[in-house]
Formats: C-alpha cells, sequence, structure tokens
C-alpha cells in the first residue's frame, strides 16, 4: 500500500498562533529560538517537512527562514516568505544614478563618439526621456497587502517532457539535432519549441525533451489541484525586490558594478563576459531565499488579476540585440511591465518554451 500523503491544508494555521508572527515586522523581531518554532509549526500544519534554517542576505537586505519539503512535490524546495504592507511599484528615482548608467543608455541610443556620448549621458533633456521611458514600463505605485507564504525557490519550466527511446530513435529532427550538436561540441541546442536536448558536459549522454502545448490555465489547474496558488503580479514583484523604492533591489542604478560589485575592467558595452557575470551575480538566492529575476530571456507567469502576465524577462530582446547591461536587466528588475504580449489574446494565454512558473502556498 502507497504511504498516505499528508493534508497540506493552511486552514486553521492562523488560528493555531499569532497571525502577527507569521508577517513583518513581527517576526523579524522574534527571537531566534521564537523563529525556529514558528517555522516548525508552519512545517506541522502545512503538512510539509522542515529540512533546515538558514539566513539569506542580499543587497543590504536580510530574511531568517527554513526551506521545506512539500509531499506533493518532493524534487522542489519552499521557503517561507513573511507576510507584509507595503508598497509596490515605481515612479521614478529616489536618488541619482551613476553617471555608467547614463552612459550605457547613451549608447545604446546611438550617441556616436565618446564625447558625444558623454555630452549625451549628462543632458538634462536625456535623462528625462531615459527616466519617463522607464516609467512608462514599470508598474504604478500601490499599497498592497502581501500574504506570509511558503515559496517554490526556483521557477518551473512546464513544456518539456522527457522523449522516449522510440520517439527518439524514430525522430530524423531529433536524429539532426543531436548530430549537429555533436559536431559544434555544444552542451544544449533547441528546434524551437519542438525539441531540446541537454548534456551536463560535453562527454555526458544527451537529455532529450519534447515540447508539450500548454496553456496558463491548464497551469493553474494543476497547482491548484496539488494544493497550490500561482504568484500575483504584485507578490511577484515583492519576492523579486522586497518591497524596495528604488528601481532594483540593489539601487537606482542599472550599470555592471551597482549589480556586481566589481569594478570593470575597461569600457562596459556591449560584452558577453559582462552580461553573463551580472546573469551569474543576480543568479545567486536573493533575501528570501529565491532563485528570481536573473535571466532577461526568461519570464514568469503570473496573474495580474483579469489575465496572464509575465515577469523577470522580455525574452532577451535587449540581451540578444547587443544591448548594454542598463536596457539588457531593466527587464530583471521587480517593476518592469512586459510590452511584447498582447494582453486579452489566446495567444498570451499560450505557453512559451521561454516561460516559466512558481507555485506558493499562502498561510493566511
Amino acid at each position: 500500500m502507497a504511504p498516505a500523503i499528508a493534508s497540506t491544508s493552511t486552514e486553521g494555521l492562523s488560528e493555531l498562533m499569532d497571525k502577527t508572527k507569521l508577517s513583518k515586522p513581527t517576526y523579524a523581531a522574534l527571537s531566534r529560538d521564537e523563529q525556529v518554532k514558528l517555522l516548525r509549526q508552519i512545517a506541522e500544519h502545512t503538512g510539509t517537512t522542515l529540512i533546515e534554517t538558514q539566513e539569506f542576505s542580499r543587497f543590504g537586505r536580510s530574511t531568517f527562514t527554513g526551506i521545506f519539503r512539500h509531499p506533493r512535490s518532493l524534487d522542489s524546495e519552499f521557503v517561507f516568505v513573511p507576510g507584509a504592507e507595503v508598497n509596490l511599484g515605481w515612479d521614478g528615482f529616489t536618488e541619482e544614478p551613476r553617471e555608467e548608467m547614463w552612459l550605457d543608455f547613451a549608447r545604446d541610443n546611438g550617441a556616436g563618439t565618446d564625447e558625444e556620448i558623454r555630452a549625451a549621458a549628462a543632458s538634462p533633456e536625456f535623462r528625462t526621456k531615459i527616466t519617463e521611458l522607464l516609467r512608462t514600463h514599470t508598474t504604478a505605485m500601490e499599497h498592497c497587502t502581501i500574504a506570509p507564504m511558503l515559496v517554490e525557490r526556483a521557477a518551473r519550466v512546464p513544456c518539456w517532457r522527457e522523449a522516449t527511446a522510440k520517439e527518439v530513435a524514430n525522430d530524423p529532427e531529433i536524429q539532426e539535432l543531436i548530430a549537429e550538436a555533436e559536431k559544434m561540441g555544444v552542451v544544449s541546442s533547441e528546434l524551437d519549441e519542438t525539441v531540446l536536448i541537454t548534456r551536463d558536459d560535453k562527454s555526458a549522454p544527451w537529455r532529450i525533451e519534447l515540447f508539450v502545448e500548454l496553456y496558463y490555465d491548464e497551469l493553474q489547474e494543476a497547482a491548484e489541484s496539488d494544493g497550490f496558488s500561482l504568484l500575483t503580479l504584485r507578490e511577484w514583484e515583492y519576492l523579486a525586490g522586497g518591497g524596495c523604492r528604488t528601481l532594483a533591489p540593489w539601487s537606482e542604478s542599472l550599470d555592471f558594478e551597482s549589480i556586481t560589485g566589481i569594478r570593470p575592467d575597461g569600457e562596459n558595452y556591449p560584452s558577453s563576459a559582462f552580461l553573463s557575470t551580472v546573469e551569474e551575480t543576480l543568479i545567486k538566492p536573493n533575501f528570501f531565499g529565491l532563485e528570481i529575476a536573473y535571466n532577461p530571456y526568461r519570464y514568469e507567469l503570473v496573474s495580474d488579476g483579469i489575465d496572464v502576465a509575465r515577469k523577470g524577462g522580455d525574452g532577451g530582446t535587449g540581451y540578444c540585440g547587443d544591448a548594454g547591461v542598463a536596457w539588457s536587466f531593466f527587464p530583471v528588475t521587480p517593476y518592469f511591465v512586459d510590452y511584447t504580449h498582447e494582453k486579452g489574446s489566446e495567444e498570451n494565454n499560450f505557453v512559451t518554451s521561454y516561460d516559466t512558473y512558481r507555485r506558493i502556498l499562502r498561510l493566511a
């Protein structure tokens, strides 16, 4: 007989403990022993397993939390994120960004010679124009109540399934893709939304996956059938930025040094090495222990209350278009608004190979 799966209902959880302890600022004010006790209570009442406790720190913020395993998703880790009353959205710079960011934008704007680039970057008119453009592509300021929750640490890629040996043997497109990848010496290759092949290194065997057509509604139904929810747009913004009042959780500046803490050797534009270093910096767990908002190629699917929305990227429009750090990584900032999908369309509801999603368990 298969072992019973514990209930994952959070019904009554807040009644079994002081509800305010699940949210800021009360949670942060608890002693370490009280926090650990609370995390154990959360595990008990959600049917999850508390694997360990850990403090995560990034960009001047930190959270002591627990890492949990869920019985219906043993391949994933979840962390506890305290609830909060918080203002989300962006309405302009609260401090002057670094000069390097303005130079980056000026280069992307085609300002010309080095002297012309410096002149454009220093121009009040140019800075006003860029500021308004950024404001156009960010969400408006709003006071939000964020529920305490268990959050999946890494986003999931929904649209691929493992191919069977028979499918691999009988599909000439797969064979051709593998042969070409072997010839090029790469570790991954994709036939657009058809076949994906990956391997850990050049001597490892290939993993072959086939694309599965899927709609957001189906993802939502599957998550709910396992007792989870999917993120709302504002919840995602909070998880990515922690309620930052700046354009990004590190500061108002979108330049290489502001993000990585590394002083660049030479010009910060446009270099694949610079862009890769930024991504390697951002992929590290954030102040909630989440891998989130680091790859501009990837979207996270969320709900804006009416329709599916996409956060955390723009499909790599700037990144693959030879833009500098500022335009390439603006799409991973918390309040960036995707402008490449038409809301309300059937196509917008269709899940693509660039889309990911993240499940949560709200606790109050």
